[in-house]
């Protein structure tokens, strides 16, 4: 069986709800897969472009996705994991 949900991994009610999902149909959860990330153009230096340059809302909007869009997940997931004392989680990032 297999379940399809949508969650925002930056809202934690939204991540929150698809586990409890997840818990109901499964019962525990084994794995999780941080995937989660985009480039957000503003936070991107030009070529010629220096550090002085940056977009510091840009690079906030992309450090939110990127490095929070793990870690909320993570505490969510992450909790019921241990809960089964054991399972795996896989954190994929880009080189941008």
């Amino acid at each position: 069986m297999a379940v399809a949900l949508i969650a925002d991994v930056q809202d934690e009610s939204s991540l929150k709800a698809c586990c409890e999902i997840i818990i109901k149909a499964y019962g525990k959860i084994d794995g999780l897969v941080n995937a989660a990330g985009g480039n957000v153009p503003e936070a991107v230096l030009q070529p010629g472009d220096d550090l002085f340059s940056m977009n510091i809302n840009g690079m906030k909007k992309a450090m939110d996705v990127n490095l929070w869009g793990t870690v909320l997940p993570t505490l969510i997931f992450g909790k019921k994991i241990a809960e089964n004392e054991g399972g795996s989680i896989v954190n994929i990032s880009s080189v941008s």
